[in-house]
């Protein structure tokens, strides 16, 4: 029994390691409080509900904005969303693993799937000038979210 738990603890390092944050700088886009937030996470799964969380809060931000008639505020919302979406993608990507198909990820594919409806129908509210930003998004979202889709569920 002593050595079943001497080899656990020597092995709970390697079976629980930390998963690193992309390689490359997270994009301004993000506020502070999330830099923080994502820097000291370690799991992948709690760092996706970050992610989760600022894409609502943009999407809000977006709803806000078009109720306001902001335009230019709408523009570079979506912009920032969009740095969020391909950042979190990118994390998924290289950190998902053999736990592709957690609970946090399904909950993001779900999340991802209701914004582009969300966004969808702000769209034919919008201007005419808005309209190539918004589809521009849905494309960009659509796409991420079906990269979602092949992790979580692979051919």
């Amino acid at each position: 029994m002593i050595v079943l738990v001497g080899i656990a603890a020597l092995l709970s390092p390697m079976l629980f390691q930390a998963v690193p944050l992309p390689d490359r700088p997270m994009p301004p886009s993000f506020s502070a409080a999330e830099k923080s937030r994502l820097q000291r996470e370690q799991k992948v799964d709690n760092r996706i509900r970050i992610y989760m969380a600022a894409s609502d809060e943009r999407q809000r931000a977006v709803q806000k904005a078009m109720a306001e008639r902001n335009s230019e505020a709408v523009s570079v919302i979506l912009r920032s969303w969009i740095d969020v979406l391909d950042y979190s993608l990118e994390d998924i990507q290289t950190n998902a693993g053999r736990k592709s198909r957690s609970k946090a990820l399904r909950n993001y594919e779900i999340h991802l799937r209701k914004a582009v409806l969300s966004i969808n129908d702000l769209k034919t509210k919008g201007t005419y000038e808005q309209l190539e930003e918004f589809e521009a998004w849905l494309k960009h979202a659509e796409e991420v979210r079906s990269r979602v889709v092949a992790i979580l569920f692979p051919s």
